[in-house]
């Protein structure tokens, strides 16, 4: 963040070196800390001096006599520790614990780091929109800006300076932290609007600060809402179809709360926000044949669709070819030339039947899940007609279930699906396409998958991300060409070597795996929403072994009842640690059971 660099945590960490030394903590809090320590150095927000800021908050934490005025920070943290506590408590104990530490310590530009780190883990815990808001002003406040007032219709972030001249650099870190809490904000409004009672537990305050998230998002970010990278007019679209609906929503929730407290209505309400939305629409960028006009109380007129959603993945002709086998392929292909349907998005029921089996299969990962799910509902619940989502990485240990648990999604999600093992891979000619004139000659299996299921829409398993290789002497390796599969903009002009032609895979999903982040490329880790999956406990081994059984009865061909309940089995639940120590101990019981069978 530039306040404080790596090498400043030494000389700003004396003021412990002069104490004499009493008992250490017990061990079990030192554990505690450090587990708080592995937990803050994985949250996506990154900076220059977070390393430096990790090492002074593990040092304030544990030493045993800290300088007088970190003491107070230090029982505030073990409070927060405490496993006797809720989650709400825990946050409120770590923002507290933050605001002792920036005010109790000499070394400022770590304190004040250390304590960013603090209350945005807390704000991940447990934080409503009104914290999340003071957050974003505390960081502007210490980037040398003023706050913006949460009324601004265009809120930019820009240096305040009276007399034009002196204004601070900005902060690259602190942007990127207020960046990720304004996209927060719009993530928590589309899980409320697909609740049951949209917005009935939030303040006034609260529906202001996602208001606010909404305006700053579309106006200094170059991302959709869902944090995906996009033109100016990919992104006035995303305004359309899911920014202007949600804003709408949250203008309702609060006409409707005005209203039942206070018995009227926000007089000049809706001309403020119409004219605000249309500011930051155009804010965006210009908008192709549009103007002012264009934009209503309904919201900003768009083109009316007719049969559906559809896509041309080759907007220009594939180049024919001479050579038998090559011209087999290219006629094959040919469909791409058409408009292809694309996946629409499922009503409500829908998602959240497809929601509950999952969670009843893996009921360890219910937070993973309903992030996804939750987003999916929030596209559903603003009108969003095309099935979507942000790229998305499961990482968790080996055994934890993640493969399995993305082909599950793939499935409930119901799109032609292309598996890739990347185990040891480093060859992109499977996404690239093979160059004609060779015996193995053929397009990328993405483009053929289309081509085969005549569809736009399509899921793409990355498995074992963190083990493709990128040492390539006569290519470019796999985790490098993703780079412009994962970006929409790039996505939708992918060049297939085979074809001789740009394919537009814009709507195609990508789900992927990985047993740790370290094994992948940094460029390539800030292209995906990354979702941590933990380790199945005890107490779900006998679902994981229930569906293992159901598995195997279908790639048996049989009925489930054909096979033996679980509890004829006696299988030795308690010794086994994995998801896939459960699974493949249960499919060597049956399959033992089956070849006991045939002797009687």
């Amino acid at each position: 963040m530039g306040r404080g660099g790596r090498g400043d945590g030494e000389e700003e960490a004396r003021e412990f070196e002069v104490l004499p030394a009493r008992p250490r903590p017990t061990k079990s809090f030192r554990d505690r800390v450090a587990r708080l320590l592995d937990e803050l150095n994985q949250r996506p927000w990154r900076s220059e001096s977070t390393t430096s800021a990790l090492a002074f908050l593990e040092l304030a934490a544990t030493h045993s006599r800290p300088p007088e005025p970190l003491r107070p920070f230090q029982r505030a943290l073990k409070d927060a520790l405490s496993g006797r506590i809720g989650t709400k408590q825990k946050a409120a104990h770590l923002r507290t614990a933050a605001s002792l530490l920036t005010r109790s310590s000499s070394a400022r530009a770590l304190a004040f780091v250390g304590g960013l780190l603090l209350r945005e883990y807390a704000a991940s815990l447990d934080a409503t929109p009104g914290e999340r808001m003071e957050l974003i002003h505390l960081c502007q406040r210490e980037m040398g800006l003023t706050p913006t007032p949460i009324d601004n219709a265009i809120p930019r972030l820009a240096p305040v300076s009276a007399s034009g001249a002196g204004s601070k650099e900005i902060d690259a870190g602190l942007a990127d932290l207020i960046e990720m809490q304004a996209l927060a904000l719009c993530e928590s409004a589309l899980h409320q609007v697909s609740a049951a009672r949209p917005f009935a537990e939030w303040s006034m305050r609260d529906i202001d600060a996602a208001l606010f998230a909404i305006r700053y998002h579309y106006v200094n970010v170059g991302k959709t809402l869902f944090g995906e990278s996009g033109s100016a007019q990919q992104r006035q679209e995303d305004f359309r179809g899911l920014g202007q609906p949600l804003w709408e929503a949250l203008r309702q929730a609060a006409e409707a709360r005005v209203e039942r407290e206070f018995g009227s209505k926000l007089l000049g309400d809706s001309d403020w926000h119409q004219s605000a939305q249309a500011a930051v629409f155009f804010s965006i960028g210009p908008a192709a044949g549009a103007s002012q006009g264009e934009i209503t109380a309904g919201g900003i007129s768009a083109g009316v669709q007719r049969g559906g959603p559809r896509k041309v993945i080759c907007r220009r002709p594939i180049a024919p070819s001479s050579d038998k086998h090559d011209k087999d392929e290219v006629e094959r292909h040919r469909v791409l030339e058409q408009a292809l349907p694309l996946a629409v998005m499922p009503a409500r029921p829908q998602i959240e039947a497809s929601l509950r089996r999952l969670q009843s299969e893996f009921p360890w990962a219910e937070d993973v899940l309903n992030t996804i799910f939750g987003e999916l509902l929030g596209r559903a619940a603003v009108g969003a007609p095309v099935l979507n989502m942000p790229p998305t990485l499961l990482v968790g240990h080996p055994g934890s279930g993640k493969s399995r648990l993305a082909r599950r999604l793939a499935e409930e999600l119901g799109l032609p699906r292309l598996d890739l093992c990347l185990g040891g891979s480093s060859d992109s000619k499977m996404l690239g396409g093979t160059s004609r004139g060779w015996g193995a000659s053929k397009p990328g299996d993405l483009a053929t998958l289309l081509a085969t299921h005549r569809a736009a829409s399509a899921i793409v398993i990355l498995d074992e991300l963190d083990k493709a290789h990128d040492r390539q002497r006569d290519s470019v390796g796999i985790q490098a060409y993703l780079l412009g599969l994962l970006e929409p903009e790039t996505a939708a002009r992918h060049h297939d070597v085979f074809l001789k032609t740009e394919c537009d895979f814009s709507g195609v999903l990508w789900l992927a795996t990985a047993n740790r982040l370290s094994g992948i490329a940094p460029a390539l880790r800030s292209r995906f929403r990354v979702l941590m999956l933990r380790q199945p406990g005890a107490e779900h081994r006998e679902v994981i072994a229930r569906h293992a059984v159901a598995d195997l009865a279908s790639r048996w061909g049989v009925d489930r009842q054909v096979l033996p309940a679980l509890h004829d089995l006696d299988l030795p639940l308690e010794q086994l640690a994995s998801a896939r120590q459960v699974r493949l101990a249960t499919e060597e019981a049956v399959t033992h059971w089956a070849r006991e069978l045939q002797w009687h």
